[in-house]
């Protein structure tokens, strides 16, 4: 593997890796407000995304 081929790996494993906004929005209601709440956004979001790949 050359190290052009290494930094890309590199810069796709960061940003797999890295969490999004939703997941951070998610987490950070789990731990101010509790599980069913992150779970109720959770739903949310995925309803979202379901509604907008259509």
């Amino acid at each position: 593997m050359d190290a052009n081929m290494a930094a890309v790996f590199a810069v796709y494993l960061v940003g797999t890796a890295s969490p999004g906004p939703s997941n951070l929005a998610i987490m950070g209601v789990a731990m101010e407000q509790g599980r069913s709440r992150a779970l109720s956004l959770a739903a949310g979001v995925a309803l979202w995304w379901r509604r907008a790949a259509r």
